[in-house]
């Protein structure tokens, strides 16, 4: 309560623009009031304000990756509050989308436009399951192994050495293949902290750095696999990014208006990488959810201002669906599925009579054009056909010549 009075009266001091002269001169003159002693401690303390603020403004602080940014604290409600307060001259949630992608598309600079919060919990609760699974395994391959093992001391089966040896090493196998299953569990727990962005910029076109690909780019940033290794960047083309079709960054609910009760994330996919990355929906977010089913969503402003879900989408499908089928039952009965498959199979013949009907016109006219051309003495049809006669004509007087000299 304390640090939001102070965040308060910090953000009214800033505002001294739009307080009235009246305002100023009254401070004006509590401050020549003070000792030099009260004006140092309020400097003092009026920095250290500011380097608290500054701590809760995205993109104001570095991003570290030691150990204790891994670590949550206790208890676990402190990292499940948000921190992180708007940008300065940040369009407001609920503003115009029309003017909010503009303003941002015209940025002569990468633009900050997303930041989690602390990724602590995730942490802590990935390398819970990777323990989990890892110990699972561990005690199920020591358990596996030390059985296949005694079976071949053992050989109560007096196989030969061979097979009873053959037999150890398929099983030992068969155990291999088993730990395989716990064992990829753990790795993809691992591995899903660093697949975690943490800021989002947006390059437009005009200060893109690809001069053979002049579309908008977007650079965010993840998480190192080990802590205390450089922050890893990634840069890539907008339309590399995509958001799944079925999800929706808008939801109308939060400060940023993408907080669902259903799911504390959502997805990008990256081109036709199967492995995606997660975005957090408690974060800092440039406008609102809105603006992101614009740019990742690839949805027009007109469709991503509207905020409709894939759900509400297929159930107003769904819905005009019924009312179509409940206006057949009236118009036709309780028989109007017969019907209108009737109906639907005279259309499809005449569609099909109709086309046969053309074919054999083509057909026609090709013939009568054929005969036409044969008529005509100069046409190349009849000159090739008189042509070939006269050759057939020869052909028979030689052969009439040679049997007559036999």
């Amino acid at each position: 309560m304390q640090l939001n009075l102070q965040l308060a009266r910090f953000n009214s001091s800033l505002t001294n623009k739009n307080s009235n002269n009246d305002e100023l001169k009254h401070r004006q003159a509590q401050n020549n009031q003070l000792t030099p002693e009260q004006k140092r401690d309020a400097s003092v303390s009026r920095q250290i304000l500011e380097s608290q603020v500054r701590q809760h403004i995205p993109g104001e602080t570095p991003q570290t990756n030691t150990i204790s940014d891994r670590i949550p604290r206790f208890p676990f409600t402190k990292d499940t509050v948000p921190t992180l307060i708007p940008r300065p001259n940040v369009p407001k949630a609920g503003s115009n989308l029309f003017k909010m992608a503009q303003t941002l598309k015209t940025k002569e600079a990468p633009e900050l436009i997303y930041e989690s919060e602390s990724h602590r919990l995730y942490f802590v609760f990935c390398g819970a399951f990777a323990l989990v699974c890892t110990i699972y395994g561990l005690l199920f391959l020591e358990w596996a192994a030390s059985s296949a093992y005694d079976i071949y001391v053992k050989n109560e089966d007096d196989l030969p050495f061979a097979h009873n040896f053959t037999m150890w090493w398929a099983r030992n196998a068969v155990t291999l293949l088993i730990f395989a299953f716990p064992a990829g569990l753990a790795a993809l727990f691992m591995t899903i902290p660093t697949r975690l962005i943490r800021r989002i910029w947006y390059i437009p076109s005009f200060a893109n750095e690809l001069k053979n690909n002049p579309e908008p780019l977007v650079r965010f940033t993840s998480h190192p696999f080990l802590p205390g290794r450089p922050t890893p960047v990634h840069t890539m083309p907008l339309s590399m990014l995509n958001r799944s079709y079925k999800s929706k960054i808008f939801t109308n609910n939060g400060f940023y208006l993408t907080l669902d009760k259903g799911s504390f994330l959502f997805m990008l996919k990256e081109g036709s990488k199967k492995i995606p990355w997660i975005v957090d929906r408690k974060g800092f977010f440039w406008g609102d959810g809105r603006l992101f089913d614009h740019l990742f969503g690839k949805e027009s402003i007109e469709e991503a201002d509207l905020g409709i879900s894939y759900d509400d989408k297929f159930g107003a499908i769904n819905q005009k669906l019924k009312q179509d089928i409940g206006k057949l039952k009236e118009e036709k009965g309780p028989a109007w599925q017969f019907k209108e498959q009737g109906r639907l199979m005279k259309e499809d013949i005449k569609s099909l009579a109709n086309k046969i009907k053309t074919a054999n016109k083509a057909l026609n006219a090709g013939k009568e054009s054929d005969a036409k051309a044969k008529k005509l003495p100069n046409s190349p049809t009849a000159s090739a056909a008189s042509a070939g006669g006269v050759a057939v004509k020869r052909k028979n007087k030689k052969t009439a010549k040679g049997k007559g000299r036999k």
